[in-house]
């Protein structure tokens, strides 16, 4: 029996619900020795939880490997170390490979061994 394809709203709560919520950490706390404003940095790390949620959303599957999970975590950990700059380059680049990824990643859900062959030969 195929599964019933997820609305994208519905994608983007459960890829929030299951991997992103519990890569940020809830209690964050952002450094005390810092000259930048708490709710600012507050601001950033907002809008880093929804940088990467949207990344994975534009995979268009909720299957997160768990090697994709981990890479993950470890771009997170990076950016949290810059104070979840704006400009941080990384995370331009991860969003990039996410997209790419869409067309693999949805044709590994069909379990269709040809379709996935169809995907790797066209790239």
């Amino acid at each position: 029996m195929k599964a019933k394809k997820l609305t994208e709203a519905q994608l983007r709560a459960k890829l929030a619900g299951d991997v992103v919520d519990s890569l940020f950490r809830k209690t964050w706390k952002p450094p005390a020795v810092s000259s930048i404003p708490a709710v600012v940095l507050e601001n950033r790390r907002k809008r880093a939880r929804t940088r990467i949620l949207e990344a994975l959303v534009s995979r268009g599957t909720v299957v997160v490997p768990r090697d994709l999970v981990k890479e993950t975590a470890g771009l997170i950990g990076m950016w949290e170390s810059v104070l979840f700059d704006d400009g941080f380059s990384g995370v331009e680049k991860y969003e990039i490979e996410r997209a790419k990824e869409r067309e693999y990643a949805l044709a590994l859900e069909t379990q269709d061994p040809a379709e996935v062959r169809r995907v790797v030969e066209n790239e």
